[in-house]
């Protein structure tokens, strides 16, 4: 009997000696899986102000991308509603009067806090309110983003309608007006993206007629053309040349922010193969 008890005394020693055994290298797997690998993570040392100051920019860009998505779309509307080889054979002929002007950008700073009726009323060109979305972004001071097509300007077959966007506070009042057109219309035609830039100062004189005066030279594009190009899967071929621009400028003892963007789209000239059918429009825009 007394074996007995001293066999199963042995078995529960084991027995508990096994458990927690067990349980200490489940406590041991538990603390790698949660370490390994993790470092502290670094700040980004991004001031909050800079982020506030660069807020309404970001805005006009993403105004920016709406617009050219749907510039894009009717042009592959309008595509498919030609003939491919009717097309490619008047491209020359197009291109040939491409360069004559045909209008110019409004006078933005002076739409700064008018409110919308006003500020379509100073415009003019037929201007009709086409997309109206509220904003609700922290920091942002636009409220209401406001896009409007000026119908009384010549349509681009290519990009479409020029168009107005404006950005209004709390209280209705625009604090950031834009202007986007196609750059054919305002008399470049067919100019090589970094041409236009740094050779016509695309970007000084479309600001110069929205009322932001800045010298030519003003800006500049970035010596590595990667940073403003984006290439399809082959690597080689070229889909688009976007960069957007942006300064400070005193008006009237006031200091404002403008911006601006010029986009080269190569989609629908990739797919015909004409070079003609590159979308290029240029989005100028004042802030309050």
């Amino acid at each position: 009997m007394k074996k007995q008890w001293i066999a199963i005394f042995l078995c529960l020693s084991l027995l508990a000696t096994g458990l927690l055994g067990l349980t200490g290298c489940a406590a041991k797997v538990q603390a790698d899986d949660l370490m390994k690998g993790i470092t502290p993570e670094k700040t980004s040392g991004r001031a909050a102000d800079d982020a506030f100051k660069n807020g309404a920019a970001d805005f006009a860009v993403r105004l920016f991308q709406t617009a050219q998505t749907a510039a894009y779309q009717q042009t592959q509307q309008q595509q498919s509603n030609q003939d491919t080889s009717s097309l490619q054979a008047g491209s020359e002929g197009n291109d040939a009067t491409s360069t004559v002007k045909k209008t110019s950008a409004p006078n933005l700073t002076e739409l700064l806090g008018c409110t919308q009726d006003d500020a379509l009323a100073k415009v003019g060109r037929g201007a009709q309110v086409t997309v109206s979305n509220e904003v609700n972004e922290e920091g942002n001071p636009i409220k209401t983003e406001v896009r409007v097509a000026l119908t009384d300007e010549p349509a681009d077959t290519r990009t479409g309608t020029p168009t107005l966007y404006l950005g209004l506070d709390e209280d209705g009042a625009v604090v950031q007006a834009g202007y986007s057109a196609g750059t054919a219309s305002l008399g470049y035609g067919t100019l090589s993206f970094s041409d236009a830039v740094k050779n016509e100062s695309i970007i000084e004189k479309t600001l110069q007629e929205a009322g932001i005066s800045v010298p030519a030279g003003t800006v500049s594009l970035p010596a590595d053309k990667t940073e403003y190009s984006t290439y399809a899967s082959d690597g080689t071929t070229l889909v688009k040349e976007y960069c957007p621009f942006s300064g400070d400028i005193d008006i009237n003892g006031v200091s404002h922010t403008w911006s601006a963007v010029l986009s080269y789209d190569y989609s629908v000239a990739n797919a015909s193969g004409n070079l003609a059918d590159t979308i290029r429009i240029i989005y100028v825009y004042i802030n309050a």
